[in-house]
């Protein structure tokens, strides 16, 4: 099986992982969705091929160290384990160029998370963040973190990402507020897309999205158009 490029293993009632799962030198995508996995060999850090690997609703809690040794991922996803944190080889991942991990119990990210220097797609919606790295992910052109109730801040970092277009924060910190507290700061990033609210909330007189190519924000009654600048938008 050394020459195998895929492995699809969906729907089964896996539990583990044996450690000669690295003997699959030549692996490409490895998809086991849908299956019991609590863990992962630290073996798998030696598939030196793999670009995607999907783990969807499974019961992992982390990952092992050796996964930040996947310098060809490009694709993971995770979505729906029991995610508690993830390790700080993370960054290693030089390859990422799309990450979903919604809905797990993440409350925080390792600081070589911002290494990720080719992350384009990032959900982390539904977890547990209050906040995010300091410095930029420099590709990063989606940022889905809505549903993480205690996140209350941008890192002002986020306001330079010259390939963001799309933010999502419904259901944070930010918007479940009277005002965006801290202040949304933007106003650099030429964003199209920004969505804020489900429910009353106000952009306050600290939050500025200006500079942007926004024309519609999402989450009002009637669609708010915004040409270049927004001083003040209250919504019921």
């Amino acid at each position: 099986l050394s020459e195998l490029k895929a492995l699809e293993a969906r729907g089964n009632m896996l539990r583990t992982l044996p450690e000669s799962i690295a003997g699959l030198a030549s692996l490409e995508r490895l998809e086991l969705a849908s299956n019991d996995l609590s863990a992962l060999p630290e073996s798998i850090g030696d598939l030196a091929a793999l670009a995607t690997l999907v783990l969807d609703m499974n019961e992992l809690a982390s990952f092992p160290d050796s996964l930040g040794d996947l310098a060809s991922l490009e694709t993971l996803s995770a979505v729906e384990n029991g995610l508690a944190e993830l390790p700080g080889s993370f960054g290693g991942l030089a390859s990422l160029e799309t990450l979903d991990l919604k809905y797990n119990a993440l409350e925080r990210l390792p600081p070589s998370f911002a290494e990720l220097a080719s992350l384009r797609y990032l959900d982390l919606s539904a977890n547990d963040l209050a906040a995010l790295p300091a410095d930029h992910l420099a590709s990063l052109e989606i940022a889905v973190l809505a549903e993480n109730r205690r996140l209350d801040g941008l890192p002002p970092s986020m306001a330079h990402l010259e390939h963001l277009s799309d933010v999502f924060l419904v259901g944070t910190e930010l918007c479940c507020n009277a005002t965006l507290r801290g202040g949304l700061d933007l106003a650099a990033a030429e964003c199209d897309w920004v969505e804020l609210v489900t429910h009353a909330c106000m952009l306050g007189d600290d939050d500025s999205v200006e500079g942007n190519r926004i024309d519609m924000l999402a989450g009002f009654d009637d669609d708010a158009t915004v040409d270049f600048f927004i001083d003040s938008i209250f919504c019921a």
